[in-house]
């Protein structure tokens, strides 16, 4: 089998949330229940966000979640649409969900930074 440079597609590199499963609503769009779902948030990157959740949400599907900060009132939204979701075993005897989105807007590195530095996300040493 042989590889061709030309199929490789460049990944933005995913960084861990500093606690394990920040917990954010992902808001669905009307008419999709339930509404809106409680979830973890397990990485960010400029480019997408990886939730887990109790309930499995539809591949296509636009959801928004706000990531809370420290300072009252603060918080960035972000909006993605699912690109792909898988089975996350159980937990507490309910089945669990890992899914992808796709930001519509890269975040640009400036809040990407401000993330780090508001501890939201986590920066592992090699």
């Amino acid at each position: 089998m042989s590889f061709s440079y030309l199929d490789y597609a460049l990944r933005q590199p995913r960084h861990e949330v500093s606690e394990s499963g920040l917990s954010v609503e992902a808001e669905r769009a009307a008419g999709r229940e339930p509404n809106p779902v409680t979830a973890g948030l397990l990485d960010l990157s400029r480019e997408g966000f990886q939730l887990q959740t109790g309930t499995p949400l539809d591949v296509g599907e636009a959801v928004a979640i706000t990531v809370p900060l420290e300072r009252p009132g603060l918080g960035l939204r972000l909006t993605g649409t699912v690109r792909w979701q898988e089975p996350d075993g159980e937990a507490a005897g309910e089945a669990r969900w890992r899914c992808g989105c796709l930001i519509a807007t890269p975040l640009d590195w400036e809040t990407l930074g401000e993330l780090f530095l508001a501890g939201v996300l986590v920066r592992h040493e090699a």
